[in-house]
């Protein structure tokens, strides 16, 4: 704190002054001490009065009057150097002293300087500004009120990364809501809980729950339990990256339930501490940011998150996870919060694995050809401030939201369909006489199933990019270092830090390049396929986009909701296209290869006059 005690600051005269004035007195040399609102210097104004009456003449005449105004200092302080010299005329308002405060006022709370405990929104007639302006940054996590200075803050960052250089490590940021955790609120989770006759008795077993007792929510589902489920291998995922990042909470869930959740993730507080950071200190009501947490740089951070969209601004440090949806058709319980999906969610399929678990090794990137990756363009801006409106908007979003499914209880009516069916395949084999075993039931089948394995993939990168990051940083670094004499602890420099985001861009680039791709049935009418979510994520991973069916065009991804569009019946036409559903490209995002692409191809109906095959590589 001592380092900001003390600095230099520029005074101007201000704009109160009625310019122009000369400068007629300098009351103080450099070397001085100043004292606040006690005069420092001395300047005159000539005021005109066209119109004074002379009553020795009997007519109006033109006067002019000299008038002396002493300035005072703004504040307490001791005076470096004047900007001005006796007799300069000045027109306008100008750097008039530099001086050291006896404060910098770099950190300050809930108005208040946290140095020197000066009231930072005072106000006088020598003082035109407040020093809140010096603060306009908010880097800690939980503390909106806590705010520091642009050099304060430069000052952390610095620190904090010369401090995980040495740990060699860089800074991973998680969110919450199906990227590591799915959550909902229906009764039913509860009840299967509780019920060993369930199908899904085994799958809820390892669900947590929590209530949140405060005003929030509110109506019906006030105190209604949150029921949480855990991304498969989530606390070996998270204790292994934490070697490798230092791990931070951005969720958009409010503070309380995202605090609620860290407790169910990281019991200990081991992994996350208190780096937790939610909508009610993000700063806005639509985006996520990292300048929120890293003001300054961003070159060491990466995301996990299932949202691209809602990271407008950093999508270059984003890995974007597929969406983890346990509690089927829940969704994220706090997508009132975030701009509406405009895409299609793409779902990898089932993932072969190892005996350990495991995912299988993935398959070999193909060769650099050395393209080009396409700038991401920001669709859309961060908003700052509190939009009262709008988070009216979205709390009655998300109100009438948990009552539904508290209300509709959909998991439930789920099983039920799928009980009806086991009924009804029961009924039928019981019908033709089939041997069903000695109960002549057939089983039930349940409706939540845990076969996700998406984080071993997301590991597989966060340590692959990791180890380029700091292969290209010592790289940088020794080269800086050729000739010099020191250790890496004492020499560990912010300078020779490479930009994570453009690391991994270059690694991903490599995946698709050397395809084209045409999406069908996967934009939305209307929408731009380049600007679009999954047209972005396309273009950052090396591949060629494009709209309509050509000879150029490698590959077609459609929908498997709809296999029978122009461009399908364009593509099957020519031979050399592959026409795969959306699972090879969610697949190949995923996983980050260029995956085979005969598991995934879709059978098409030839031309008339041509006979009918199935597309082949």
């Amino acid at each position: 704190m001592a380092e900001g005690k003390k600095g230099e600051q520029v005074f101007t005269l201000g704009a109160r002054v009625k310019y122009p004035v000369t400068i007629t007195k300098l009351y103080k040399k450099p070397g001085d001490k100043i004292e606040k609102e006690r005069p420092v210097l001395q300047y005159a104004t000539t005021e005109v009065n066209d119109d004074f009456y002379n009553y020795k003449t009997g007519e109006t005449e033109r006067v002019e009057k000299t008038i002396l105004t002493d300035w005072s200092a703004p504040e307490d302080a001791k005076l470096i150097a004047w900007h001005l010299k006796v007799n300069d005329t000045v027109d306008f308002d100008m750097p008039c002293m530099t001086v050291e405060e006896a404060c910098t006022h770099e950190i300050q709370f809930q108005g208040l300087c946290a140095l020197c405990g000066k009231d930072m929104n005072e106000v006088t007639w020598a003082n035109e500004h407040r020093d809140t302006e010096r603060t306009p940054i908010n880097m800690i996590h939980d503390q909106t009120n806590l705010k520091v200075s642009r050099i304060a803050a430069v000052r952390a960052e610095q620190a904090l990364q010369r401090r995980l250089l040495k740990q060699r490590k860089l800074s991973l940021v998680v969110d919450l809501d199906q990227t590591i955790i799915h959550a909902c609120i229906e009764p039913t989770i509860g009840e299967w809980q509780q019920d060993p006759r369930s199908p899904n008795y085994e799958a809820v077993k390892e669900v947590k729950s929590f209530q949140l007792n405060d005003e929030w929510p509110r109506g019906l589902a006030r105190g209604c339990w949150y029921y949480i489920k855990m991304r498969p291998g989530l606390v070996g995922f998270l204790s292994r990256i934490a070697e490798l990042y230092e791990l931070h909470v951005y969720t958009m869930g409010t503070r309380a339930y995202a605090m609620n959740i860290a407790k169910i993730v990281d019991p200990d507080q081991k992994l996350f501490a208190n780096r937790v950071i939610s909508r009610d200190e993000n700063g806005s009501l639509v985006a996520k940011s990292l300048e929120r947490l890293f003001p300054v740089s961003t070159n060491m951070v990466i995301i996990i998150d299932d949202r691209a969209d809602v990271w407008p601004r950093n999508r270059p440090n984003l890995i974007k996870v597929m969406p983890y949806d346990f509690f089927k058709g829940i969704g994220d319980i706090n997508s009132s919060f975030l701009p509406k999906r405009q895409d299609v969610v793409l779902t990898p399929s089932p993932r072969p694995v190892e005996a350990n678990g495991a995912p299988r090794p993935l398959a070999p990137s193909p060769p650099s050809g050395g393209a080009k990756v396409p700038a991401l363009e920001e669709i859309a801006k961060t908003s700052g401030g509190e939009d009262t409106a709008l988070l009216k908007e979205q709390s009655e979003e998300q109100e009438r939201s948990l009552e539904k499914q508290i209300k509709d209880r959909p998991l439930l009516h789920l099983q039920e369909a799928l009980d009806k069916k086991d009924e009804e395949a029961t009924q039928d084999s019981e019908d033709h006489g089939d041997d069903a075993g000695d109960s002549r039931i057939n089983p039930r089948h349940r409706l939540l199933l845990d076969d996700d394995n998406e984080l071993a993939f997301v590991e597989q990168h966060l340590t692959r990019l990791h180890q380029a990051f700091f292969e290209e940083y010592d790289a940088k670094r020794n080269s800086l270092l050729q000739g010099r004499k020191g250790n890496w602890d004492e020499e560990a420099d912010t300078s020779t830090v490479p930009d994570v985001g453009a690391v991994m861009d270059r690694l991903k680039a490599d995946v698709l390049v050397g395809t084209t791709i045409v999406l069908s049935g996967l934009v939305p009418l209307g929408v731009d396929a380049r600007r679009s979510e999954i047209g972005l994520q396309v273009l950052s991973f090396g591949a060629e986009l494009e709209s309509r069916i050509s000879r150029q065009v490698t590959h077609l991804v459609i929908s498997s909701d709809r296999p029978r569009t122009q461009k399908v019946r364009q593509a099957a036409r020519i031979p050399s296209i592959k026409i795969v559903n959306q699972n090879w490209l969610a697949d190949c995002l995923s996983q980050w290869a260029l995956l085979d692409e005969g598991p995934y191809l879709v059978r098409t109906t030839s031309p008339p006059g041509r006979r009918s095959t199935a597309n082949r590589k």
